[in-house]
């Protein structure tokens, strides 16, 4: 019995693997069951392979903005504390300055 192209990939995993075991010493041969199990399974490692690249996009995004936030919020931080010690000048001066 021939398979028509249309009917084979249609067919489960299940089902060519039980046609194979069938057919495995047959004339018909059961390449043309394995060739469909291996196309099947490079599809479906391309398609992981698609969605950890993806993935791996977004994250390494995420982690730009992650670092762009730290970035400015080092400024702010620096800047406080610019403007603390002024601040602390400022308040050690007019104690100095009110003792006198």
């Amino acid at each position: 019995m021939v398979v028509k192209f249309a009917d084979l990939r249609d067919m489960s995993d299940e089902q060519l693997i039980a046609e194979h075991d069938k057919k495995w010493n047959s004339a018909e041969g059961a390449n043309f069951y394995l060739d469909e199990l291996r196309r099947r399974q490079a599809v479906r490692a391309e398609d992981a392979a698609y969605e950890l690249a993806r993935s791996s996009h977004e994250l390494a995004t995420r982690a730009q903005e992650l670092a762009s936030r730290t970035y400015w919020l080092a400024i702010a931080t620096a800047l406080f504390a610019a403007l603390s010690t002024v601040a602390a000048i400022i308040g050690l001066g007019l104690a100095i300055g009110g003792y006198a």
